[in-house]
């Protein structure tokens, strides 16, 4: 696709609220040492040539200023910053999309969700975006290759909505909790160690004692 093709169907199928917010930024692909895959880095809008950083706002810019500077610059994409003052939260899965066939546990977890979702640049990933907060402080799942985020992260964004999905943000927090604990399971509880030695009556102190 062009890159006006892709303005075009984001502009089209990527929800209105958060196309309204000033957390935009440009992206492009960049190799870094020591890495195999190139990695997504974040570019102001405003300014050609600068870094934007998830956790600054003065380097993000509105939705319209992000897609000018894509279609002028050398940028691969645009994308969505999650903040701490809006309601959203994003669900990342990683490498679930085979020839276009989504795997079906993760089919499972998107089809819960039940909000606004759409393929990754590479077309292997699928982004959800929900209405909530993530309930714990981990992110990260590297054994079933999801991530979840609610502040200071940036999403790709491509308007390559999955079929038949919401093309709302909808409220999801109980959502967010039930997947949060199936990624992320409680650590098991471990017993106090034994005594090693029992304790002698001699130190054992009698409360009723005067």
């Amino acid at each position: 696709m062009t890159k006006q093709e892709i303005i075009d169907r984001i502009r089209a199928n990527f929800p209105q609220e958060l196309q309204e917010l000033d957390q935009w930024v440009c992206w492009k692909y960049e190799q870094r040492k020591g890495e195999e895959k190139p990695t997504k880095v974040p570019y102001d809008a405003l300014r050609p040539g600068d870094r934007a950083e998830s956790d600054n706002p003065s380097t993000w810019a509105t939705f319209d200023r992000a897609c000018v500077a894509y279609m002028k610059g050398v940028y691969d994409g645009i994308g969505f910053v999650f903040n701490e003052n809006d309601p959203y939260a994003g669900v990342d899965f990683d490498h679930c999309v085979t020839a276009g066939a989504i795997d079906p546990g993760k089919a499972i977890h998107m089809k819960a969700l039940d909000s606004y979702s759409e393929f990754s640049p590479s077309g292997t990933g699928v982004h959800v975006i929900v209405r909530g907060a993530i309930p714990g402080p981990r992110r990260k799942s590297v054994e079933h290759k999801i991530e979840m985020y609610d502040n200071v992260r940036i999403f790709t964004v491509t308007g390559g909505i999955l079929p038949d999905c919401p093309r709302t943000i909808n409220d999801c927090q109980q959502q967010l909790k039930d997947l949060y604990v199936a990624i992320f399971p409680a650590p098991k509880e471990q017993r106090p160690p034994a005594l090693t030695q029992p304790i002698k009556p001699s130190n054992i102190i009698n409360p009723f004692a005067h």
